[in-house]
């Protein structure tokens, strides 16, 4: 499945998009790629919880599997992640501007099936994604 996450942090939003072998695992690939955009780096195996805005997050599930386990297995370092290239960042955020533009004309489909291989991993790729997401503007 590909996920394509959204998160706002102080009026600031950020979208992440990523694939995965399960569909939890493609919500949260997406969501650190979101997060990422923030300077955060989330741990490799965070979890999801139902977050009600009057009540909170809903934690029990979390609570249970604490108690279930006695003693956590050591976990390894992860290396850190590689430095953005700041044109690359700039490309990415070109492109989301471009689909803001798509959605608000009805054509969010179309541009969410180009974006089926991400956002491109070189500026190369991603010019000519912003290329392609362009030319579905223009109908």
């Amino acid at each position: 499945p590909v996920v394509r996450a959204r998160l706002t942090v102080g009026g600031a939003t950020r979208e992440g998009l990523a694939t995965g072998h399960t569909l939890p695992d493609a919500r949260l690939r997406a969501l650190a790629d979101a997060a990422r955009f923030f300077g955060l780096e989330l741990p490799e195996e965070a979890q999801w919880v139902e977050y009600d805005p009057e009540d909170g997050p809903n934690t029990t599930d979390l609570d249970a599997e604490v108690e279930e386990v006695a003693a956590p297995a050591p976990r390894a370092a992860l290396p850190p992640a590689p430095p953005r290239d700041p044109q690359m960042e700039k490309a990415r955020q070109h492109i989301q501007d471009l689909i803001e533009q798509l959605k608000a004309a009805g054509k969010a489909k179309e541009a969410t099936q180009a974006l089926m291989r991400g956002y491109g991993e070189s500026l190369e790729e991603s010019r000519a994604i912003y290329k392609e997401l362009q030319a579905i503007l223009r109908g």
